[in-house]
């Protein structure tokens, strides 16, 4: 695994994930910025990039810049599950009282 995708690994939450269990419909193929095949990353970012309103999909390598941020309003956080389906696992939503 790319150190972009361990960074991103770290902030992972599986417990609220499995409970959430969103995946990106219609997820596009490649990053926004590089074109490179989101299918070669086990993550994918759907988000702001370095905080500049340049929101999109990105590769890790692509999101591994400074200002980009894991988080409700700045950008989700999906992984590639073995079916090919990209399911949020970071970024969520928050929880309702």
């Amino acid at each position: 695994m790319k150190p972009s995708e361990k960074k991103l690994e770290r902030q992972e939450n599986s417990a609220r994930a499995a409970e959430v269990n969103k995946t990106y419909d219609g997820a596009p193929e490649e990053c926004g910025n590089c074109s490179a095949p989101l299918a070669s990353f086990q993550y994918m970012v759907d988000g702001d990039l370095g905080g500049t309103g340049g929101w999109g999909n990105w590769c890790p390598d692509c999101w591994n810049v400074p200002g980009s941020m894991i988080a409700w309003g700045r950008g989700q956080l999906y992984k590639r599950t073995a079916d090919g389906q990209w399911l949020q696992v970071a970024g969520f939503a928050p929880e309702r009282p």
